[in-house]
C-alpha cells in the first residue's frame, strides 16, 4: 500500500512494534536470570521506541485528525496509546507480556488498516499547505510551528 509521503516514517516503525508484539506473545512464561535481563532490556527498548512513535503522532497529526470524519479514529488512538503506556509499567509476568503482545499488534494493525488510510483521504482532499513529513520528535525542531504553516522559502 503507497503511504501519504507524511506518513511514511511512522508507517515504517510500525515493523519494530510488530516484532516486539510477537516476542510478547512468544516470550517463555517463566522468565528469570539473564532471560530477565534480556526482557527487561527488551521492555526499557520498546517503551522508548512506543513513547517517541506516539509522541510524534500526537503532536503532529493532532490538526488534521481534528476532521469531523477522523474524530472517532482519533480517540480510539489516543485510547490505544494510553492502554499500551499502562501496560508497559510493569508487564513481566507471563499473562501481561501476552496480553500487551496482543495489545500492540491490535494497535498497529489497527492503526496500519484503519487510521492511516482514513488520515491519508482526509489529508489528499486537504486544500491546506504543502505538508511536511514527520520525523522522531527527538529529532525535530521544537517550535511552536503549526504543522500547516507555509514554508517562506
Amino acid at each position: 500500500m503507497k503511504r501519504h509521503p507524511l506518513l511514511i516514517p511512522l508507517a515504517r516503525e510500525h515493523h519494530a512494534s510488530l516484532v516486539f508484539a510477537h516476542w510478547c506473545q512468544t516470550t517463555d512464561a517463566a522468565i528469570s536470570g539473564p532471560t530477565q535481563t534480556d526482557a527487561h532490556k527488551r521492555l526499557r527498548d520498546f517503551r522508548a521506541h512506543f513513547e517517541a512513535h506516539a509522541a510524534t503522532e500526537e503532536r503532529n497529526l493532532t490538526n488534521w485528525a481534528m476532521a469531523p470524519e477522523l474524530q472517532p479514529a482519533w480517540k480510539r488512538m489516543q485510547a490505544d496509546h494510553r492502554a499500551i503506556r499502562r501496560a508497559l509499567e510493569d508487564p513481566l509476568g507471563a499473562i501481561e507480556l501476552q496480553a500487551l503482545g496482543e495489545l500492540v499488534e491490535a494497535h498497529t494493525r489497527w492503526e496500519d488498516l484503519v487510521f492511516s488510510p482514513a488520515l491519508e483521504s482526509s489529508l489528499k482532499a486537504s486544500t491546506s499547505a504543502p505538508l511536511k513529513a514527520l520525523t522522531p520528535l527527538s529529532a525535530q525542531d521544537h517550535s511552536d510551528e503549526h504543522p500547516h504553516a507555509a514554508s517562506s522559502a
